[in-house]
């Protein structure tokens, strides 16, 4: 009896660690993420960003507007996401009118992600 009682907490312990790593990966937490606008910037005016997790229909959606000219060339948002790989549709108007790229991308916590904004050809 008094080896049960000495056991219990660890095993209690234990229990709840394990718990607690399964359950950590899939918090949102802050993940950093640079989308790149490059020479395109001065042109643009908008910029919606959709963050889908792969396998799933859900999305978030984030709108940033600028006056003519002042966006900057690298855009950081931090959203509050879950580990893993996401499809994020970046759509940006402007002057030049509306561009729209898909970039598959894989988030995780302490790492910083870069994506190009520009449509590649």
């Amino acid at each position: 009896m008094k080896n049960a009682k000495r056991v219990l907490p660890i095993l209690l312990l234990a229990l709840g660690f394990g718990i607690w790593s399964w359950l950590q990966p899939k918090a949102p937490h802050e993940q950093d993420v640079e989308i790149l606008l490059g020479d395109r910037a001065s042109d643009v005016d908008d910029v919606t960003l959709r963050y889908t997790p792969k396998d799933k229909e859900e999305a978030r959606q984030v709108a940033f507007h600028y006056a003519h000219g002042k966006a900057p060339r690298v855009l950081h948002h931090i959203p509050r996401l879950p580990d893993g790989d996401y499809a994020i549709d970046i759509e940006t108007s402007g002057s030049n009118g509306v561009a729209q790229v898909r970039r598959n991308v894989r988030l995780e916590e302490g790492r910083s992600t870069q994506i190009h904004a520009e449509e590649t050809k």
